[in-house]
């Protein structure tokens, strides 16, 4: 037993005496060999697949504390914590997670009433996003379809907005309701 022993310990490998490089781009090497990584957006950096769940579960959060009134909106406290958001659902609305979309696209529903000052310089942005989403949208029957008229028509809504729609911003509506009405099903 021990001659067994004591050969099966000389045919151990013998630890390495240089110890590989730990840094970022090792992480990021041995993160990727174990499909742990993407890269999203083309963007530096690398991003946890699951990241997502949290920033839907954040948004959730928000939008029914907004549609429940537990945050007043008046207030110019709340109004101060909610200013930061703006520019985070911004974003939110070209993410490629659709279920990310539709929550942001409710947060800009009910955000804009509230008239926050970063939503006046953002107003331009979210109504561009806006109209991108519905041209790369699809069918009016979908979700994300349906999110987008409900957040242009609170934009619209808004007098201090002065939103405007172009020509081929309601060349684009337009689109979407003679599609409606040529479907029998609807």
């Amino acid at each position: 037993v021990q001659q067994k022993r004591s050969k099966l310990l000389e045919q151990r490998p013998k630890p390495a005496e240089k110890l590989p490089p730990m840094g970022p781009e090792w992480e990021r090497k041995a993160r990727a060999r174990e499909g742990a990584t993407m890269v999203e957006g083309g963007g530096s950096g690398n991003v946890n697949r699951n990241e997502y769940l949290l920033a839907e579960l954040a948004l959730n959060l928000l939008f029914l504390s907004l549609k429940r009134e537990k945050v007043d909106v008046k207030s110019v406290e709340m109004k101060e914590m909610l200013d930061p958001f703006v520019a985070v659902v911004e974003q939110l609305m070209l993410s490629k997670h659709d279920s990310i979309v539709v929550l942001a696209l409710r947060l800009c529903s009910l955000l804009t009433p509230a008239e926050l000052p970063a939503m006046r310089t953002s107003l331009p942005r979210m109504h561009a996003n806006i109209f991108y989403l519905l041209q790369r949208g699809g069918a009016t029957g979908s979700q994300t379809v349906q999110e987008c008229f409900k957040a242009l028509t609170a934009l619209l809504r808004q007098p201090k907005a002065k939103v405007q729609l172009s020509k081929t911003q309601l060349q684009v509506l337009l689109s979407f309701a003679r599609q409606d009405l040529c479907e029998a099903s609807r």
